[in-house]
């Protein structure tokens, strides 16, 4: 008669066990300035055109405009990050939000457009700031990695079918 020995499973050590707990990331360095790096964004002008190809002539005519007229590139953004959030796109005035998600308002100096403002923090190199026009929002998805920001625009309107979307990259200034 064969007999087995089984050890209680306090005595069997596993891997998990041994493991060292891994430190926690490091919290991303937000603020600062930043420059657009041209070569690793879209360009936007070219995003509109291959977008509104299969619209006809009229369709297409009025959503370059409005496309044109609502999503910009700008050459540098500053980044304030705390109890909230500032970004300064260019030469417009900031846009302060909170970190938990209350609304804000804010004119666009371009061309004096209003938005409701919002913040969500998705991780911890992670934010949505969301700006609410009058008939279209502006998602700005906003990655950090390092000395590299990216910002995912998508641009949305229950008068288009599908959302319009580009992304601009930046780099940390020394």
């Amino acid at each position: 008669m064969l007999i087995f020995l089984v050890a209680p499973p306090v005595l069997i050590a596993s891997p998990q066990a041994k493991a060292k707990p891994k430190p926690a990331p490091a919290k991303p360095k937000w603020d600062g300035d930043w420059t657009l790096s041209v070569a690793d964004s879209d360009v936007i002008k070219d995003r509109i055109a291959s977008f509104t190809q299969g619209m006809n002539l009229f369709q297409k005519t009025v959503w370059k405009k409005k496309l044109t007229n609502a999503c910009f590139s700008y050459q540098t953004l500053s980044v304030l990050s705390g109890m909230g959030f500032s970004f300064s796109f260019g030469k417009e005035v900031p846009i302060n939000v909170d970190s938990n998600g209350t609304a804000g308002s804010w004119t666009r100096q371009e061309d004096e457009e209003k938005f409701q403002t919002s913040l969500k923090t998705l991780a911890p190199n992670s934010v949505s700031l969301v700006l609410t026009g009058e008939d279209y929002t502006l998602t700005d998805g906003i990655e950090i990695d390092g000395d590299t920001l990216t910002v995912h625009v998508t641009y949305s309107s229950p008068k288009i079918p599908q959302p319009f979307d580009y992304s601009q990259v930046y780099k940390r200034n020394e």
